[in-house]
């Protein structure tokens, strides 16, 4: 099948950056339609193998069907879990070669009307990428409080006018669809500024009910114990906050501010070595085929000796 489930944003440079022994095991632990998958075992042996992880039964579905032939062939093994999960996950295969983290949502979920992630349909409130979790976004916009939701709009969207957004949403309640939740968003800001502000709105309100910036951080916590000396670790964000763990976690080993260094050398303690000092974003060409790549930033980290601080970000 084609990319027509969800088009990979840079393919060829997550894939150069990913994969550095050919006969290893890579776990792409974001496989949506499987595109980034694909590249990966395009470029590995036969003595290689790609472990392909998603938390949307939808997408393990697609990545089953499409390349039936390296699951039939044992180069590729599919495992349905999240973030917080992935120790677990590819406990059987550790250490790993790479690590590959495509953030953010799927082409295929954002176009989906049932599920309720995009404005632009009208559909119930769930926003959830997996079905079994217990909070929908109709549960976020009818029971958060007005602080509440107004610190989420902020933190996970920066929304602008959030606590303006927030009031009108209050106001509406009950929202039983994507289309009322759309309405009273637009009540909130001028006709110039709805675009914006209902695509940050939607952003952070999904964002809150995947719990993905929780998610993110447990995965970075994992990531280098998980992997083998010299691994890699590329991550692709669309959020301003997820690219900020990132980058934290590569450059000081954790999710402070404040590196970690010996006390008494000063030498980097993160296990992390950084192999992109600022964000590489998708050029235009990229983006004028696919417009959703436009807000995407790619970081990658090698993995280096040090192991007391192996799992402590």
């Amino acid at each position: 099948m084609s990319n027509r489930y969800h088009i990979p944003v840079m393919l060829n440079t997550a894939t150069a950056y990913l994969v550095t022994a050919t006969g290893g095991t890579y776990v792409d632990a974001t496989a949506g339609g499987g595109g980034h998958t694909a590249a990966i075992l395009g470029e590995l042996t036969a003595r290689g193998r790609v472990v392909a992880i998603d938390r949307d039964p939808d997408a393990i579905a697609q990545v089953r069907y499409r390349l039936a032939d390296r699951i039939a062939d044992g180069s590729l093994v599919v495992r349905q879990g999240c973030f917080g999960d992935l120790p677990d996950l590819v406990a059987d295969f550790v250490p790993v070669c790479g690590l590959l983290l495509d953030l953010g949502v799927s082409s295929h979920q954002i176009d989906t009307a049932q599920r309720g992630f995009s404005y632009r349909h009208d559909a119930g409130l769930d926003m959830r990428m997996d079905r079994q979790s217990r909070l929908t976004a109709g549960e976020v916009v009818n029971r958060y409080s007005q602080q509440d939701l107004t610190q989420l709009l902020r933190r996970l969207g920066d929304v602008p006018h959030a606590a303006r957004v927030a009031r009108q949403i209050i106001r509406a309640r009950p929202l039983t669809t994507t289309g009322e939740l759309a309405a009273a968003i637009r009540r909130s800001v001028p006709a110039r500024k709805a675009v914006k502000v209902l695509s940050c709105s939607f952003q952070a309100i999904r964002m809150e009910v995947n719990q993905e910036m929780t998610q993110l951080a447990a995965v970075l916590k994992a990531a280098a114990g998980l992997m083998r000396e010299a691994g890699r670790c590329v991550a692709i964000s669309y959020h301003s906050g997820e690219d900020r763990q990132v980058k934290r976690v590569f450059r000081h080993g954790s999710l402070s501010r404040t590196p970690n260094v010996h006390p008494i050398t000063g030498v980097s303690l993160s296990p992390w070595r950084m192999l992109t000092n600022a964000p590489i974003r998708p050029d235009e060409a990229e983006i004028r085929a696919n417009n959703r790549a436009r807000s995407a930033r790619l970081r990658a980290a090698e993995r280096r000796i040090n192991p007391s601080l192996i799992g402590q970000a």
